[in-house]
């Protein structure tokens, strides 16, 4: 899942550093990218806690949109604060907090 988060990253630069219709594709891929990692993320959750399916997809579900809509709130008075140039930059690089961040993650428990 790391490895996505640092594939997204190119390709939201790149979304900044180009115009046009290339700028638009960047940003599709940028965002499929980004969303592929959801799925991924549930099943891991499943794996952290077998015993628990459910009650980690819902976690993992909710705490998705609750942070998302953390989120965009950080990102609204960042643009307030600094400008849109500052804040498509920072949710360009924002996935290398996500890659940083599942360098810590342990590995899910063998289920046999």
């Amino acid at each position: 899942m790391q490895w996505v988060f640092a594939a997204a990253i190119p390709f939201g630069v790149l979304f900044l550093q180009t115009e046009g219709l290339l700028a638009f594709v960047m940003l599709g891929l940028f965002g499929a990218v980004l969303t592929s990692s959801f799925t991924v993320s549930v099943v891991l959750g499943q794996a952290y806690l077998p015993r628990n399916a459910g009650m980690a997809s819902g976690l993992i579900v909710g705490l998705a949109i609750g942070t998302g809509g953390l989120g965009v709130t950080a990102l609204g008075w960042v643009a307030d604060r600094y400008g849109l140039p500052a804040t498509l930059w920072t949710s360009a690089l924002l996935p290398l907090a996500g890659f940083v961040a599942t360098r810590f993650l342990p590995p899910p428990r063998d289920r046999t």
